[in-house]
């Protein structure tokens, strides 16, 4: 990570010394978490190509179209359990970049971190 920092503008940098900076988190997060052997977490795209695949004669175009075709045609509570299997949410653990995140080494004073995809 020490490599990185070169990247960042000083008084960004002072702002994370400080505590005054809350991390926003994206659904890439998600790809350093532990993932059991022979199963992968799926990106963004990839998630809704799997999405699509379920639904009869669907042509993808976008992930955020296939979910809502999906919820559509089988509504929302199937949507969330299907998304629920592909994201592995049973089953991943938490990697260092997570463990790093909740011990407070990246996250600001109060202890808030927003997720884009919670």
């Amino acid at each position: 990570m020490t490599d990185y920092l070169n990247y960042f503008l000083e008084p960004f940098l002072e702002d994370i010394v400080q505590g005054r900076c809350l991390p926003f988190i994206g659904a890439g997060f998600s790809l350093n978490a532990k993932i059991p052997r022979g199963k992968k977490m799926l990106d963004w795209d990839g998630l809704g190509k799997k999405v699509a695949s379920t639904l009869p004669e669907y042509q993808y175009t976008t992930a955020i179209e296939a979910l809502s075709a999906y919820s559509h045609e089988f509504t929302r509570v199937k949507l969330v359990e299907l998304l629920s299997s592909a994201l592995l949410i049973t089953t991943i653990q938490p990697a260092k970049p997570h463990e790093e995140l909740l011990v407070g080494r990246i996250c600001c004073r109060e202890g808030a971190v927003f997720f884009t995809n919670a």
